[in-house]
């Protein structure tokens, strides 16, 4: 209390000041309409800008709260179209809406590298989830990696961009299949090996997950071929593949739950 009483003392000068322009200010606005007038513009003018500010306030979060929500309706609809595209790209089917085999849990990248020759990503989502390890992880655009590590919270994922890291990947014109791996260069391009060159090949084509891993359903968009050249065998092509999702933007990803995945290891162990 002693410490206040000597904090209005040292700065009385002050505080007489603003008392008397306060009574000045109450005084000119009972004895004289030009200033009464003047003193409601201020007034009128500080309370707009005030008013301003919390609505410019509200609306940032308000905006904040809607835009997470349009996230989520969109992460929701280009789930069911990945489901869809699978079911139509096969001949039997193995995903559906109303009973799926597949569960795709929507998730944020939090840490993403793309300069190592080994690369990892994690995301927020972990065992609460349903999170396990060697899961599939796929964007709204492509393949993304595959689960490693998991705690209670968060999940560490195996990136596509990782040298030791090869999947089962296909031509989507004539199913020839193939190994999928990153030489370690561009975080855009990887190499599609083992296609006999029986099969015919074109730059353009599309390549898509061959289904034949328990990590990703099959016709999942990887990328398109951007050359290809034929190995000193003359058995096979080396294709050189053009990525469809973009590592250095990626923000929102899914990780593919495989309800019959333990089944499949039972009969594979």
């Amino acid at each position: 209390m002693q410490q206040i009483i000597n904090a209005i003392l040292k700065n009385r000068n002050f505080f007489i000041y603003i008392l008397l322009l306060l009574f000045s200010i109450i005084f000119l606005q009972n004895k004289s309409p030009y200033h009464q007038s003047k003193l409601r513009e201020i007034s009128l003018s500080m309370s707009g800008t005030l008013l301003n500010f919390r609505n410019n306030y509200q609306q940032y979060f308000q905006l904040k709260e809607i835009n997470e929500e349009l996230v989520r309706e969109n992460l929701k609809l280009k789930s069911q179209l990945i489901k869809s595209e699978s079911i139509r790209s096969s001949d039997n089917p193995t995903l559906e809406l109303g009973n799926s085999k597949i569960n795709l849990i929507p998730a944020r990248v939090v840490k993403n590298s793309i300069g190592s020759v080994r690369n990892f990503i994690i995301v927020d989502k972990g065992e609460k989830d349903n999170v396990k390890t060697e899961m599939g992880v796929i964007s709204a655009d492509g393949i993304v990696g595959i689960t490693n590590q998991t705690n209670q919270y968060f999940a560490s994922a195996v990136s596509l961009l990782h040298r030791d890291l090869n999947i089962n990947a296909k031509l989507k014109n004539n199913n020839a299949f193939g190994s999928l791996y990153w030489p370690g260069y561009e975080s855009n391009k990887m190499i599609l090996s083992d296609i006999p060159t029986i099969n015919s090949i074109n730059i353009g084509d599309t390549i898509v997950t061959g289904g034949m891993s328990a990590y990703f359903p099959k016709n999942i968009p990887i990328g398109e071929v951007s050359s290809f050249s034929i190995l000193p065998s003359k058995r096979y092509y080396e294709i050189e593949v053009i990525l469809f999702t973009n590592f250095s933007t990626l923000d929102h990803v899914f990780i593919v739950q495989n309800l019959e995945k333990p089944y499949l290891d039972q009969i594979s162990n």
